[in-house]
């Protein structure tokens, strides 16, 4: 499992929990550092990646997932068991 892949499936977790799209992480970036223990400043080159490949999108500093984010999220990591 890829380190970048925790970020992505961490988020695909929480829309499934929450159900409803489109899903904002009201986490900060440190407890989301903190809680997925990655340091804080590859979380940011994370999210930017996974930004530039459709995957979440940005909006006033918060990470926000659309329906066609949550599509490609699940299309990756619907079947991960861990």
């Amino acid at each position: 499992f890829h380190p970048k892949d925790k970020l992505g499936h961490y988020l695909y977790i929480q829309v499934q929990t929450e159900h409803h799209v489109p899903y904002v992480c009201k986490m900060t970036r440190r407890d989301l550092s903190n809680e997925l223990h990655i340091n804080l400043r590859t979380l940011y080159r994370y999210i930017d990646s996974m930004k530039d490949s459709g995957y979440l999108t940005l909006h006033k500093g918060k990470i926000l997932i659309k329906e066609d984010h949550f599509e490609k999220l699940a299309g990756r990591y619907n079947n991960v068991i861990l």
